[in-house]
């Protein structure tokens, strides 16, 4: 039954998303040609403005949408018959943070395609300039591979993943929360600015409290690639990659993913609570 609440509240949301993710996409194409055809400046820099403008709206439709996933698809006419359901109300909260996160991890990837076609794109145009002092493609990339950049990122990607998948159902459960005790006998009236207000100051505290006595397990340098007149470009980028590092605080690693786990917890009890005890349908 689970998996059929999941697919449904996707079935009932994709709309919201497809025309979006598509116009990203193809806005990213064109500002990835414009880079590499040395058109005119502007054009360039209205394809990517236009891009930005577009990835913004779509992380504001993202959250938007999984807002109004939850309190139409729970508080509504259309949340009476989910709530009225053979399900228990912990299958409905997973449901709902199930669909949130699908959606947050699509954004994610999107997000992620984009960046990768104008990197690709960057990559291009530099490499192509590189050829000029007599490198071949392949001696390139094999330099490139030598320096470890890729393989020192891709751990320090690999590592991120479990905060990261912990850090969206914390903000997820969070939401869902604020919106359910809106929805309760506790709230009576100017549910939206109460919910806003409530929302703001768990964030605060939970942030202060995450800030102040753990902070953040990975720190990595920076990547300064800087191309100076009358030096050997190649040879700047390739120390700039070889300089790139990372450095993990196991210990603040593990208190986030207990600080995580504790949220998760205490805040899904109590949403569930709130289902079972508190709710008021109009």
């Amino acid at each position: 039954m689970l998996r059929k609440l999941v697919k449904h509240d996707i079935l009932s949301t994709y709309r919201d998303f497809a025309g979006l993710y598509m116009g990203m996409f193809a806005f990213a194409i064109l500002a990835a040609v414009s880079i590499n055809m040395d058109l005119r400046l502007y054009l360039i820099g209205i394809s990517i403005f236009l891009l930005t403008g577009l990835s913004i709206a779509t992380a504001v439709v993202t959250f938007v949408s999984i807002i109004r996933l939850f309190g139409r698809r729970m508080f509504t006419s259309e949340g009476y018959l989910t709530l009225t359901l053979p399900v228990t109300n912990t299958q409905t909260v997973l449901a709902k943070l199930l669909t949130g996160a699908f959606w947050s991890v699509m954004t994610s990837l999107m997000f992620m395609v984009v960046a990768a076609i104008l990197a690709g794109s960057v990559w291009l145009s530099v490499a192509d300039r590189m050829l000029i002092e007599g490198y071949t493609w392949s001696q390139l990339w094999s330099m490139f591979m030598e320096t470890g950049f890729m393989r020192i990122l891709g751990s320090g990607i690999l590592l991120s993943i479990p905060l990261g998948i912990m850090e969206m159902f914390y903000s997820l459960l969070i939401l869902l929360f604020v919106i359910v005790f809106v929805n309760t006998s506790f709230v009576k009236k100017s549910k939206t600015g109460i919910g806003i207000v409530v929302f703001l100051v768990i964030n605060v505290i939970l942030n202060t409290f995450r800030s102040n006595f753990i902070a953040g397990p990975v720190s990595a340098n920076e990547l300064n690639i800087q191309i100076l007149p009358g030096m050997n470009s190649v040879a700047q980028v390739l120390a700039a990659l070889r300089g790139f590092e990372y450095e993990i605080n196991w210990l603040q690693y593990a208190g986030m993913t207990v600080f995580y786990i504790v949220v998760l917890a205490g805040f899904g009890y109590l949403t569930v609570w709130l289902l079972n005890k508190k709710l008021e349908l109009e």
